[in-house]
């Protein structure tokens, strides 16, 4: 039976080849047909795992430990750092936690982090040298960028003009983190103790005349249109990846080329509720996302559903692909890019999503 069953499986992929074109879409392409990108359900079940933690019962909220003794409450940005580990901004904790991706958890504590008192983290990173990045909500409604020093002790911290930051993504060509967010205008800024001594770009944002949607500010202290930056991503083929969202109700993907900045609006056929998470593979042919919980993946021109809210079971279950119940709210991918790790605040985790795409 294994004979037949490994001989099945060869005679697919062997099909499969042959049908492969020997040119890749370009998944940056503004679709101009609907039928070039459409919903599916992923035809390569993926499969989900819990790492640590799991959905709250009784007792602390937070505790350190292995697997499901481990304990995380409203865990939202994640980290894969060079060191191999995790970094999780743990929100309602008001804690950074670090995760071995077997889900040993231990909670990163100093007298610095003590002393700023930290409010509702929810974007951390680790830089090549070991500094710690985090942003959080910081005291009094603006948003603060804290950096840690490798040993702890404070770098910097600054929280001047952030009217509100959400989450932290890592450039790989100048090294840097970088917070999105809603400033003065919509975008990402680069976490820095000092912007005006910078060399190069310290901002990105999409150009009020390229966002689509244009509505009225009831309140004199927004601006008009109002939008969030709630997910961002520098792909490796120069390429600056924004999600803009207007309250919740709807997001738009957008692309800005780098370094000269061209910008436009991409995969207009496609309808996005809330956008948290984006991350690409090193080519970029593959673009995962998560939308309002839901783990998609746009991929050669197609938009798949990999993983999301169970309509039936709503406990936070592994399993293979829509069988699992899942509400996902950041990403990251592995190095070898057949993990996608991810925080689950429904089901207070940290999760993984193992990949067949490649």
């Amino acid at each position: 039976m294994k004979k037949i069953l490994l001989i099945a499986v060869l005679i697919g992929v062997a099909i499969s080849s042959c049908k492969k074109d020997a040119s890749i879409p370009d998944p940056n392409a503004t679709s101009d047909s609907k039928d070039e990108v459409n919903m599916s359900s992923s035809s390569t079940p993926v499969i989900v795992k819990t790492i640590a933690g799991g959905p709250y019962t009784s007792g602390p909220t937070l505790l350190d430990g292995t697997g499901k003794k481990a304990r995380f409450n409203h865990p939202l940005g994640i980290n894969l750092a060079a060191n191999g580990y995790l970094y999780v901004a743990d929100e309602l904790n008001n804690a950074v936690r670090k995760v071995s991706v077997d889900g040993l958890t231990t909670t990163i504590n100093s007298p610095a982090l003590q002393q700023l008192k930290l409010a509702e983290p929810n974007g951390v990173g680790l830089y090549d040298d070991g500094r710690l990045a985090i942003v959080d909500n910081g005291i009094g409604g603006s948003s603060r960028f804290i950096v840690l020093k490798s040993d702890g002790s404070l770098d910097y911290t600054d929280d001047d003009y952030h009217l509100y930051s959400k989450g932290l993504v890592w450039n790989p060509f100048d090294k840097s983190f970088w917070g999105g967010g809603a400033f003065k205008k919509p975008g990402i800024l680069k976490v820095s103790p000092n912007y005006s001594a910078e060399k190069g770009p310290v901002e990105y944002s999409i150009s009020d005349t390229r966002l689509d949607y244009k509505i009225p500010s009831d309140s004199a202290s927004f601006e008009s249109p109002f939008y969030w930056t709630h997910a961002s991503f520098f792909g490796y083929n120069n390429v600056l990846y924004l999600a803009y969202s207007n309250f919740d109700q709807y997001s738009d993907l957008y692309k800005i080329v780098l370094p000269n900045g061209i910008q436009s609006h991409i995969f207009t056929d496609l309808k996005f509720k809330y956008v948290t998470a984006l991350v690409a593979t090193h080519d970029s042919r593959s673009i995962y996302i998560v939308d309002d919980g839901a783990i998609k993946v746009i991929f050669k021109g197609k938009l798949k559903y990999l993983t999301g809210p169970n309509p039936k079971y709503h406990d936070s279950r592994d399993g293979v692909g829509t069988n699992a119940d899942v509400y996902a709210f950041s990403l990251a991918l592995s190095k070898d890019e057949n993990t996608l790790y991810f925080t689950d605040i429904n089901a207070n985790a940290v999760r993984k999503v193992i990949l067949n795409m490649h």
